[in-house]
């Protein structure tokens, strides 16, 4: 318990962030379109048919609404607490909440006990703050392109793009609890297949992944008080909850190889576009906020960079995007009967082929079936343990558990102590199926695992499997019928995903977001949500649709 009086006046007010002031954002460029006299320099680069460009530039990015929202209503200045049907004073209750808001609202709720004003200490609530030096990310883009027209009718671009992303929004748990990871695990009983039905096994610590001087707070909790002060033991700041910081401590780095083709053909009736994308995405951060489909905080809160470097969620290997729009040359000044049923017509499409979206291989297991007494680090929600690679040639769908993890998760008697079961078969006939780990793709992260492996930390790198790709292909027929001299009537055929490839959502109607199967690989052959498999993922569908449009 705390009053307002012992905290300080810059814990008891929302704290005022610095205006960031300093951001020079240069940018130049050039663009230049050689001379060649003759020869084989002119068959090359044509006469005035060719243009170099290149161009360099600094941009920044302001700090978005929801990061300061975020501080506003966070604790210790704002206490968030949640009132189920349970605390609400009933109908015949002499302080039953009124209709107003504010601090009538508040006075009630305060004397009827439902907010323990002046009884809880906020600092022990989670938190979520900026860093002191917290300011607008900018990147570096760069760009170097050669251009070429070839005739009246074609032309080619190929153009080297690239950006450097520095001081990108990264939340941080700046608050980690690690007592487990500095003293390790000792004396633990779990079931056994022996004469005595159980085994006793110690966990050890792993000192190695701590920083020199950090050592777990140890805090006692005030009896007879609502609030619980010993919510920051093994933390490393004493007298705190759990702290969610945001900082600048992204990175990101895109390189890419862009191409275009644009043609005319058929006396300029039929355009044709073409353009191929092949790059390649890095960062330690790929998101400030967590979403259904991954968490952004880094597996290991002491190395927030290196151990979080990979491929982006953005990234994209490979993109291609086809175009074309032909005008039927056919009756186009619609004279007579005939004229206006042959004549305006137009047939167009696209084609997208684009690699798919990496992800994560996540699990919550850890926190979830153990408890913080069996896990290393039990801010699961804050750091999302990765699992192991077993057999990278696998198939990724396949999963085991250490046997000690199992008994410590489902209480299943473990016969070895460096033993695999398949948690595939767990999840759907429940026999108890050994396996080795050539035999599977990943290996569940538990403290038998990190036991076994010597680190408590999955080796699976951020977005180490990817998606299915974008296969789509649209397509559409107008037919544009005047009437009189500035009035049309247009009829369209819109066809969506012609061909019904399974791809994900994109630009047809199916559900956004729905890029990835279902990332969690406790899920492994789970019915109706299989970790790995896009079987289960809902895919888009083909759309046709119909239309009129009066142009006037």
């Amino acid at each position: 318990m705390t009053s307002t009086a012992e905290m300080t006046t810059a814990e008891r007010v929302v704290p005022r962030l610095k205006p960031d002031k300093n951001n020079w954002a240069p940018r130049f460029g050039f663009a230049w379109s050689p001379k060649a006299e003759g020869g084989f320099m002119k068959t090359l680069l044509g006469s005035d048919a060719t243009v170099i460009r290149g161009g360099y530039s600094i941009a920044y990015d302001p700090a978005f609404y929801n990061i300061l929202l975020n501080i506003s209503n966070s604790a210790p200045v704002s206490a968030l607490i949640s009132l189920g049907t349970g605390s609400l004073p009933s109908s015949g209750s002499p302080f039953p909440f009124p209709s107003l808001f504010g601090a009538d609202i508040r006075a009630r709720a305060s004397s009827s006990g439902i907010v323990p004003l002046g009884a809880l200490d906020p600092r022990l609530l989670t938190q979520s703050d900026v860093a002191p030096d917290f300011h607008s990310p900018y990147a570096q883009q760069y760009s170097l392109g050669f251009q070429r027209q070839i005739n009246r009718h074609n032309v080619v671009e190929a153009r080297y793009v690239g950006t450097h992303g520095v001081g990108l929004f990264q939340t941080v748990n700046r608050n980690p609890t690690f007592g487990n990871l500095f003293r390790g695990i000792p004396n633990q009983q779990i079931p056994f297949d022996n004469a005595a039905g159980f085994v006793t096994i110690s966990f050890p610590a792993f000192p190695q992944f701590i920083p020199n001087g950090f050592v777990p707070a140890s805090c006692t909790d005030v009896a007879g008080t609502p609030d619980n002060e010993g919510v920051c033991n093994n933390r490393l700041v004493a007298g705190r909850g759990r702290i969610g910081t945001r900082a600048n401590t992204a990175q990101s780095r895109y390189d890419s190889l862009q191409t275009r083709y644009n043609g005319r053909f058929m006396k300029n009736a039929l355009s044709f576009g073409a353009s191929y994308t092949w790059s390649k995405t890095l960062d330690n951060a790929s998101e400030i906020f967590a979403d259904s489909e991954f968490s952004v905080n880094a597996q290991n809160p002491f190395n927030i960079n290196s151990a979080e470097r990979s491929l982006s969620s953005l990234n994209r290997k490979h993109a291609l995007a086809l175009n074309f729009i032909y005008d039927l040359p056919f009756k186009k000044d619609q004279h007579g009967f005939i004229g206006h049923l042959l004549g305006g017509w137009q047939i167009n499409g696209t084609q997208i082929l684009t690699s798919g979206r990496p992800y994560t291989p996540s699990q919550f297991e850890n926190s979830s079936f153990l408890g913080a007494n069996f896990s290393y680090l039990p801010d699961t929600a804050g750091e999302p343990l990765r699992p192991f690679i077993g057999n990278p040639n696998a198939d990724p769908r396949r999963v085991a558990i250490s046997q000690v993890d199992a008994a410590f998760m489902f209480g299943i008697p473990a016969s070895s102590l460096t033993g695999f079961w398949s948690y595939n078969e767990l999840n759907t006939t429940g026999n108890l199926v050994a396996v080795t780990p050539a035999d599977v793709r990943f290996i569940l992260n538990g403290p038998g695992a990190a036991r076994l492996f010597g680190t408590p930390f999955g080796d699976v790198p951020r977005n180490y499997l990817k998606g299915p790709a974008i296969n789509v292909l649209n397509a559409s027929i107008f037919k544009s019928t005047k009437i009189g001299e500035k009035l049309k009537i247009q009829f369209r055929a819109e066809f969506f995903n012609v061909l019904n490839h399974p791809s994900p959502g994109y630009g047809d109607g199916s559900l956004a977001g729905a890029s990835i199967p279902d990332i969690f690989i406790g899920d492994a052959s789970f019915e109706g949500s299989q970790f790995a498999d896009k079987r289960d993922m809902e895919l888009n569908r083909r759309v046709i649709q119909f239309g009129l449009r009066l142009v006037f």
